[in-house]
């Protein structure tokens, strides 16, 4: 039997607790990427990001009184914008002409589109909460302090982030890389405002008199926290082609491109129709071209005949009139 000195067995000792050590360490790691490819793949959209990281991240909350919670970088601040479910949208074919917010927002998809009719943002993330139906400021600071804990990525991996929340279209690799810019944040950079108060009389369709969003005014204030320097540094000039057979596209398509900084610089509604909403650039490399495309979730294609250098057309189509309008 082979004997060894002292040293020599603590060496040994010492090199398989090492090796254990390191074992436990790949297997927690596959573990946790093994969850984390599962989770993504229960929705094919789920496993791409939506989020470049440099623009501001927006979200909505949806319960009875929708918040719409935004991220900026730069300066690093955390805003939550909350407007009554008491106020009256326009809706769509699903519903009456002109009803309660909170009567018409039947789910996290519904409530994101009403929203951003209403805002005239294209928000394009939503969160159903549970509890969290009426937020107020203090619930607002939980929900960052919350979110910014050290353990969210680890939820986030293995079974998703579900504190407060029932449903959501939020990516895994977007909530990580959110949470990557929330951790260096503290109670000082979250904000809250209440934005109930823009809103104005209107007349429903039975003639009755109610508040009305004030869609105007929310527009002006949401494009405070929207703003994409990325876009202003482009500098790009915005023409914006309606043929969608929806007469009201344009306008949305306006207040959407507006809201991130982008300058409109031509508007104009056509007699012909096309299927698929388009962005014709000749330089397709560009970041406002490549944004604009998430923003209408549509192709881009060269167009040195159609469009000038340092111009951007967008084409819409009957997509977007469907989507938002139907």
């Amino acid at each position: 039997m082979t004997s060894y000195p002292a040293w020599k067995k603590y060496q040994v000792k010492n090199n398989w607790k090492n090796l254990i050590s390191v074992f436990l360490t790949i297997t927690f790691l596959f573990a946790l990427f093994n969850g984390f490819l599962k989770g993504i793949s229960l929705k094919e959209k789920f496993s791409t990001s939506r989020w470049d990281g440099k623009s501001p991240f927006a979200v909505v909350l949806a319960g009875s009184d929708p918040v719409v919670a935004l991220y900026q970088n730069d300066p690093q601040k955390l805003t939550f914008l909350k407007i009554s479910g008491d106020t009256y949208v326009e809706t769509d074919s699903l519903g009456p002409a002109i009803s309660k917010l909170r009567d018409v927002a039947f789910s996290g998809e519904r409530t994101l589109r009403l929203v951003s009719r209403t805002f005239g943002a294209d928000f394009q993330n939503f969160a159903q909460t549970s509890d969290l139906t009426k937020i107020n400021e203090s619930e607002a600071e939980e929900v960052f302090k919350d979110f910014a804990s050290i353990l969210t990525p680890l939820k986030i991996l293995t079974g998703g982030y579900k504190t407060h929340i029932e449903n959501t279209n939020i990516t895994r690799i977007d909530a990580l890389r959110l949470w990557w810019q929330l951790k260096g944040l503290g109670i000082r950079d979250v904000n809250f405002k209440d934005l109930s108060h823009l809103s104005g009389e209107i007349v429903t369709e039975n003639s009755e008199k109610v508040l009305g969003a004030d869609s105007e005014g929310l527009n002006k204030e949401i494009s405070k926290y929207l703003e994409n320097l990325n876009i202003a540094r482009d500098n790009l000039k915005i023409l914006i082609s309606n043929q969608s057979g929806e007469i009201a596209a344009s306008g949305l398509a306006y207040t959407f491109v507006k809201s991130v900084g982008a300058g409109v610089v031509e508007v104009r509604d056509e007699k012909t129709k096309v299927l698929k909403t388009q962005i014709l650039a000749n330089d397709k490399n560009s970041y406002t071209a490549g944004y604009l495309a998430k923003m209408f979730n549509c192709d881009i294609n060269g167009a040195r005949e159609t469009v000038q250098n340092g111009e951007i057309l967008v084409v819409l189509g009957q997509d977007f009139a469907k989507y938002w309008f139907e």
